[in-house]
């Protein structure tokens, strides 16, 4: 896997260059984090009548792609 980062944020592709994961900076502050493999992210913490969606919010950029990475390590 590779991110790629740009000023418009980052993208996570795998080894074949299939789009994971991208991140970008919103201008209210934080980060977005959106799967684009079909994994979902738990956003009850945030929403309370959301469970689960495509899209997180997160401080950084870089706390979104260390947990975007977490994620998945962890289902692997």
């Amino acid at each position: 896997m590779k991110w790629t980062d740009s000023p418009l944020g980052a993208a996570l592709h795998d080894d074949g260059g299939k789009l994971i994961a991208k991140v970008r900076p919103l201008g209210a502050g934080g980060a977005s984090a959106q799967w684009c493999n079909g994994m979902r992210w738990d956003v009850s913490d945030q929403l309370k009548n959301v469970g689960e969606q495509a899209s997180r919010w997160f401080a950084t950029v870089p706390a979104a792609k260390r947990e975007i990475e977490a994620a998945l390590a962890a289902k692997a």
